[in-house]
């Protein structure tokens, strides 16, 4: 039903995708990882922890790390995304713990060629940036 409600609508062509594709989509063809070849993951980092993996420049849609469980959590995004750092009043050294720990099980459940963070609290990382754990391009 909502697809012809679409056409019906539809001047041009268009494409519905989630934002952590979108931002990786963007930083493979136009920013750092142009060219990037292997798996190549962007992590964007706000309300939740999105993920956008890409193999040879190619998407892999709704490859979504922050749905991981952890704990009593039902994802791991509700206790590491930067929304929980503000929702609980983190330092950035508290928060930097629960990043690293959300950083190590993406360690573990992929073998990376290049990793990348955005979103609204990486550009605030120069704060905690010495407290990552993982070595970022």
């Amino acid at each position: 039903m909502w697809k012809s409600c679409w056409r019906k609508k539809q001047v041009s062509d268009f494409t519905v995708i989630n934002d952590a594709d979108a931002a990786g989509y963007a930083t493979m063809n136009y920013g750092v990882g142009r060219e990037k070849e292997g798996l190549v993951v962007m992590i964007t980092i706000g309300t939740g922890l999105g993920s956008g993996a890409f193999f040879n420049g190619k998407l892999i849609p709704n490859f979504e790390l922050g749905q991981i469980p952890y704990k009593k959590y039902s994802k791991i995004e509700l206790w590491a995304a930067g929304s929980a750092m503000e929702r609980e009043g983190l330092s950035y050294k508290k928060w930097g713990k629960r990043f690293n720990t959300f950083l190590k099980y993406v360690e573990l459940i992929i073998s990376r060629t290049s990793l990348f963070l955005e979103g609204a609290l990486p550009k605030t990382l120069n704060n905690s940036r010495k407290k990552l754990q993982l070595k970022l391009p």
